[in-house]
């Protein structure tokens, strides 16, 4: 609209009765003109291929000379049967230590981990849990069982290891699971370990006690991402 209209449109509403539904009219006209050159406008700066989300970055599988470190010992499951090498590929695992005559911080770790382990299974059914006794000369397989039945543990998704006593000092001394060179069982970290499906280690949690929340948000997070990225690879 001109100087000239405007002024025209002025002299013309002194002459005559003022009609407000008309003003409100032309606004809204105006309001929904600017609407569009800005969107117009908006349009010209984003490139039609943006994407709504940033892709995910890929995740390179490991070298052909990795090993899973639950893969390079030899360790029995609770029913005595030895764990399969292929039983944790492309599962998402979340790791700890313990021992069965702990009577401190192991009781209340497995209650809160049973807790989560059925948190997590009504969402994925690729997420394992797996507890390591620091303590293999007395933690049998059948003590073990004994011990996790106790603690109302379901074996569907999680394996109670122990071993030989060399083999298990291997995988103790991978993740440092005692706390400088003590040999004790009771000097064991609580720290639970989240290892993805490609067999590495990428994370470290709290496990005494045990954040549910965070531990829940990171074991869906990591198999809906980086677990499935290795399902697929090894399929």
């Amino acid at each position: 609209m001109n100087p000239s209209t405007v002024s025209a449109s002025a002299a013309m509403a002194e002459d005559k009765p003022s009609r407000p539904w008309r003003r409100v009219a032309l606004c809204g006209l105006a309001l929904a003109a600017i609407g569009v050159a800005l969107g117009s406008w908006v349009a010209a700066l984003v490139p039609a291929s943006a994407a709504l989300e940033a892709p995910t970055t890929p995740v390179a599988a490991p070298s052909p000379d990795f090993t899973n470190p639950l893969e390079s010992v030899r360790l029995v499951r609770q029913d005595g049967a030895p764990l399969l090498h292929t039983a944790l590929r492309g599962k998402t695992v979340l790791l700890n230590f313990a021992f069965t005559a702990c009577s401190t911080t192991c009781p209340g770790t497995t209650q809160q981990l049973r807790q989560l382990q059925q948190a997590v299974a009504a969402h994925s059914p690729h997420i394992e849990l797996v507890t390591v006794s620091v303590d293999p000369l007395s933690d049998t397989p059948e003590t073990l069982k004994r011990y996790a039945q106790a603690q109302g543990v379901d074996f569907k998704q999680w394996h109670w290891l122990t071993g030989e006593p060399a083999q298990v000092q291997r995988l103790i001394q991978h993740f440092g699971a005692l706390q400088g060179d003590s040999r004790k069982p009771e000097d064991h970290l609580t720290s639970l370990f989240l290892i993805d499906g490609f067999g590495r280690v990428i994370g470290r949690l709290s496990g005494a006690p045990v954040n549910l929340e965070r531990t829940q948000r990171e074991l869906l997070e990591v198999d809906r991402s980086i677990s499935a990225r290795a399902r697929l690879a090894q399929a």
